[in-house]
């Protein structure tokens, strides 16, 4: 399920939705927070438009196809939309699957895939003082969305695009490298093993 909304996030409620499944032995989520600085300039707070109708189609297929690509039982995306104030949550991501290694991958398709290709934009407003009378600012900066994450899909299977290696940073098994424009680039080689590790043999192609 994915689904937007102006109210505060119920990250319990959300988690209760996944719990039961007794053949599920893992439950991995990622919570996305507004913070105070970025770049080096104080945030007073952030405004999420969304053309709903497109968000909402877009979200769920993103979940949808997590659960084709991943050995997952479920799993729930919610994102806010509105004005967020320093310190809210903005994303929610769950994912409830029989082992660690799938729920995790699946969480991290879902938020950066969600980030890269549904219709939500983000406002970044900051608060300056002025040289002339030292009063509060407000100075609106609007974020373009990241470049896709290195795969798509099409045709019904998942897709990974070619990729010039990068510097690897550690991540859990240290598959995974240093963001760049704040999207994870995997090399070639290390993006086909991890995703070989947690998806079905199958249903990967590579390009």
């Amino acid at each position: 399920m994915f689904d937007l909304t102006e109210s505060p996030i119920d990250a319990a409620a959300l988690r209760e939705r996944l719990l039961g499944n007794e053949n599920c032995g893992a439950f991995n989520c990622f919570e996305g927070w507004v913070r105070r600085k970025n770049e080096g300039s104080r945030v007073d707070y952030l405004v999420y438009s969304v053309y709903r109708e497109l968000a909402l189609n877009a979200g769920n297929e993103v979940i949808a196809e997590a659960k084709r690509r991943f050995a997952i039982a479920d799993a729930v995306c919610v994102h806010r939309h509105g004005r967020l104030e320093v310190g809210d949550m903005a994303v929610w991501v769950g994912v409830a699957a029989g082992h660690r290694d799938a729920g995790f991958a699946a969480c991290r398709f879902i938020i950066d895939t969600v980030k890269a290709q549904v219709p939500i934009w983000k406002e970044e407003f900051y608060t300056a003082k002025t040289k002339a009378r030292g009063s509060p600012t407000p100075n609106r900066t609007v974020r373009d969305k990241p470049a896709p994450y290195p795969y798509s899909v099409s045709g019904g299977r998942l897709k990974t695009h070619p990729a010039k290696p990068q510097t690897l940073g550690r991540f859990s098994d240290g598959l995974l490298p240093k963001a760049q424009a704040n999207v994870p680039i995997l090399a070639n080689n290390l993006w086909r093993q991890f995703y070989e590790s947690v998806c079905h043999p199958d249903q990967i192609s590579f390009i």
